[in-house]
């Protein structure tokens, strides 16, 4: 199959994705969580929209035109069309390229698809596998012998005595049990080998973690996974020279390909000229042929440009170097360089520093003997960890190095980051807090600058205002200097001129005194001298004050307090100075409302003056009816005076059985006067067990009194479960919480999954939306048995948040198109399309575990277990096919 072809179908198969038919198991959370892997693919997280897949994605087709890369090198000006990348212009036929295969030559563009001539049988290949030697083509394939028994490198700290067996390297997983490893989680701790597996107890809930994200903040461990609050609107960098204006959004940063269109950029292509920005892509235009150009082997002369690719002569037969220090007199030939194999046991160096007495076997360099344990190895460049061979030649990076700097300061506001010695992370990058200085002030106009907290650099220097004082004045014969604004000194200093006025006279007892112009001080203080009058007699009420030689002011203002005018009568008063006025108060009588003579009994009056004249007015009684006594509660009476004597009547009260308090409530009781008392008995209530209002329905709650009080408890509706569901595909109801009646009764959706398995190779299982039974789910039959195999998404949910390998989707989807090709497909041409489906699926499953063992980005141990077991069921599914 063509690789546009292969393309097209991955595509389409990433539109059925996006359709919710091949993602199942979780919900996303995150916007990077539903990434298809497609171009032409705008890919969110929004569970709430009607089109989103039960995974809570919606994959919307971006516009048709938008510039993409098909990944064909056969094609040009590549575009989305319907959600896949279509090839644009083709290529001239002829133009070379590379179809990928090693045993092909003379590659070239045909009809905008690349292929080659098979290379001769034998010519020298390499399948990338160390349990292979003597690889070589054969009829277009790279074939090798197998180096079963030959010691190897698995690339798993949780397995020792790793040898090839059927031409993979496997280890022993049973020595390395309870030996410390690193997970490469930050959430996990007190990391072992169990297994094959390396794995570590989950760091606490909320522990600060970083998830190597720059889009989010906050890093936390949740559930064993580090976990951050995404930063939209943050600038960031997406790594692409092709867009501008990059921002966060949804935890990925996304940058505007517009924003670069036409600048100028680098496609790493030597046979083009012009590189230029358009749509997020970097192109150029084919430079012309014969260019001088390199491509890098040193099996080939002449290099020059020919269509937009680097072509030259080969030079078979030419003496170079292999790089294998187990093969001699290496020769090109074909445009590869190799050599024939030297003698099994010569000296050689397999670049394991945990192994000893290295030597040549087959060809390959085989490690001898291991090192002692915890001899020093080669770093993982991780200053966090320390590096040193285990007792199986394997080179352990384990956490270590506390107090070793892992990160330094990256500005005068960044902190510097120390190893903690437990983890083999680096602590998240931290800044100064806010308000640390930065940076002194140079002068006493210079600011002294301070972090911010939310940035690494110190801020700009900043010079104080002109309206800032540098120096403050010495004396008041001085002046203060002011900043200029333009410089970190203070101006010169000073002085005021001879004969300004430096104290003015403080008092009547004072004199001015003047600067003198040589000095930054006031002369000392002079007064007048004592026994000079400084403020005469103002009135009957003022004493004259003098100067006391010794002081700027006047003696206070001293007034008498003296009588000035005596009483004429009981309702007049006497005058006194006030001690603040010079003149006697104003003649006054008592007010109105001073008594002058006081009542004699309740139902005398008491006389006060008039006002107006100095004598008490004569003396009276109260008139008959007046109230002399006032009813003090419900069941007492007022007593009234009889106008004939000062004394009041003698006390009485309301008769026995008169109602003081009526109910207030259907929980209250009228209360009656005893005849003995003035007050109301206490108020009672009806007791808790009398019910005051009935349930209304079955949603309804009868309300009882308190005995606290006189009104009705308010009336309270039920949130209970008034109908439990019949089946699983009906719905329970329960009370509203406002209404007395029970809801009506309601089904659950058709469609809505109500079978405990939903793999896609299942039918059944879902509600029908007319009865509350749930139909069994019944396993699939004929062509859709073996085709719903490639129906579940490589996206598996123990993969989630993991780079799966580039390479696993296409063969993927390849050999999902034999699969169909088959169905339709009988004798010879069904056999070749099985036969093809199942090595594509063997090559995506050693892919994986490749994956697994790669140093940077490893997948995990669960995802890859999860993908070989859906592989694995595929390759099943076309054994069945077979029979």
């Amino acid at each position: 199959m063509h690789r546009p072809l292969v393309l097209r179908i991955l595509a389409l198969l990433v539109v059925l994705t996006a359709a919710g038919s091949l993602t199942w198991g979780f919900t996303c959370e995150l916007s990077a969580q539903c990434n298809s892997f497609n171009a032409c693919i705008d890919d969110t997280c929004d569970p709430s929209n009607p089109s989103a897949g039960s995974d809570g994605c919606v994959h919307t087709p971006v516009s048709d035109g938008t510039p993409c890369d098909d990944g064909s090198q056969c094609t040009s000006n590549d575009s989305c069309q319907q959600g896949i990348c279509t090839g644009g212009m083709q290529m001239p036929d002829g133009s070379e390229c590379d179809d990928g295969n090693p045993c092909t030559v003379n590659d070239v563009c045909l009809g905008g698809f690349c292929s080659g001539d098979i290379a001769p049988d034998g010519t020298p290949c390499d399948d990338l596998n160390p349990c292979t030697a003597n690889d070589a083509c054969q009829l277009g394939s790279c074939t090798a012998d197998l180096l079963d028994g030959t010691p190897c490198d698995d690339d798993n700290p949780c397995t020792a005595n790793d040898t090839c067996e059927q031409g993979s390297c496997t280890g022993d997983p049973f020595l390395t049990a309870g030996a410390p490893c690193d997970d490469d989680n930050p959430c996990t701790a007190n990391d072992v080998c169990s297994a094959g597996f390396c794995s570590g107890d989950p760091e606490p809930e909320g522990a600060t973690c970083d998830d190597g994200n720059p889009c989010t903040a906050s890093d936390t461990c949740q559930e064993g996974i580090c976990t951050g609050t995404p930063l939209d609107g943050s600038t960031c960098d997406d790594g692409n020279p092709c867009t501008g204006n990059d921002l966060c959004t949804d935890g990925i940063c996304i940058g505007d390909p517009a924003a670069q269109d036409g600048a100028k950029c680098d496609d790493a292509n030597p046979c083009t000229v012009n590189d230029v920005c358009l749509g997020g892509f970097c192109s150029g235009d084919i430079a012309p042929d014969g260019t001088p150009c390199d491509d890098l082997n040193p099996c080939t002369a002449n290099d020059a440009c020919q269509l937009g690719s680097c072509t030259a002569d080969l030079l078979d037969g030419t003496p170079c170097d292999d790089d294998n220090a187990c093969t001699s007199d290496d020769t090109c030939l074909d445009g590869f360089c190799g050599g024939g194999l030297v003698l099994d046991g010569t000296t050689c160096d397999d670049a394991n520093p945990c192994t000893a007495d290295d030597s040549c076997q087959q060809g390959a360099c085989t490690g001898g003997e291991p090192q002692l344990a915890g001899t020093a190895c080669l770093g993982d460049g991780n200053a966090c960890t320390r590096d040193v061979c285990d007792s199986s030649a394997t080179c352990l990076h384990l956490p270590g190095n506390e107090g070793t700097e892992c990160r330094p300061a990256a500005g005068d506001c960044d902190a510097a980051e120390t190893c903690s010695g437990s983890s083999a992370s680096c602590p998240p990058d931290g800044l100064k807090p806010a308000g640390v200085e930065c940076r002194p002030p140079a002068g006493p106009c210079d600011e002294a600058e301070l972090c911010t907290g939310t940035g690494r650099d110190c801020p700009a220097d900043i010079l104080r205002p002109s309206t800032v004082i540098c120096r403050a004045a010495a004396g008041v014969c001085d002046e203060v200097e002011l900043c200029t604004g333009q410089s970190a000194a203070c101006p010169d200093d000073i002085l005021k001129r001879a004969g300004s006025e430096c104290r003015a006279a403080a008092g009547d007892c004072d004199v001015a005194e003047l600067c003198t112009g040589d000095s930054a001080d006031c002369p000392e203080d002079e007064f007048v001298s004592a026994a000079v009058e400084c403020r005469p007699v103002a009135g009957p009420c003022d004493v004259a004050e003098s100067c006391t030689g010794q002081d700027a002011a006047c003696p206070p203002n001293t007034k008498s307090t003296d009588v000035c005018r005596t009483e004429a009568g009981p309702c007049d008063v006497a005058e006194r100075c006030d001690g603040v006025a010079d003149d006697c108060p104003a003649d006054a009588l008592r007010p109105s409302a001073f008594e002058c003579r006081p009542a004699a009994g309740p139902c005398d009056d008491a006389e006060t003056c008039t006002g107006t004249s100095t004598t008490c007015p004569a003396d009276r009684l109260k008139p008959a009816a007046a109230v002399c006594r006032a009813a003090l509660g419900a069941c007492d009476v007022a007593e009234h005076c009889t106008g004939q004597s000062a004394a009041c009547p003698a006390d009485a009260f309301q008769s026995s059985g008169a109602e003081c308090r009526p109910a207030a409530g259907p929980c209250d009781t009228a209360e009656t006067c005893s005849g003995t008392g003035p007050a109301c008995p206490p108020d009672g209530f009806r007791p808790a067990s009398v019910q005051c209002r009935p349930a209304a329905g079955e949603c309804d709650l009868a309300e009882f009194c308190s005995g606290r009080g006189a009104a009705c408890p308010g009336d309270v509706k039920s949130s209970a479960v008034c109908r439990p569901a019949a089946g699983p595909c009906d719905q329970t109801e329960r009370c509203n919480g406002v209404s007395d009646t029970c809801p009506a009764d309601t089904l659950k959706p058709a469609a809505t999954e109500c079978a405990a398995d939903t793999d896609p190779c299942l039918v059944g299982g879902t509600c029908t939306g007319t009865t509350a039974a749930c139909p069994s789910a019944e396993p699939k039959t004929g062509a859709d048995a073996l085709l719903c195999a490639f129906d579940r998404s490589l996206q598996q949910p123990a993969c989630l948040g993991q780079p799966v390998p580039a390479s696993v989707g296409p063969l993927f989807t390849k050999a999902r198109g034999l699969a169909e090709r088959m169905v339709g497909a009988e004798g010879r041409a069904r056999k070749k399309a099985l036969q093809q489906a199942t090595v594509l699926l063997r090559r995506a499953d050693k892919a994986l575990t490749r994956a697994e063992k790669r140093k940077r980005q490893p997948i995990s141990a669960d995802c890859t277990e999860a993908l070989h077991g859906m592989i694995g069921d595929a390759l099943k599914r076309l054994g069945d096919a077979k029979s």
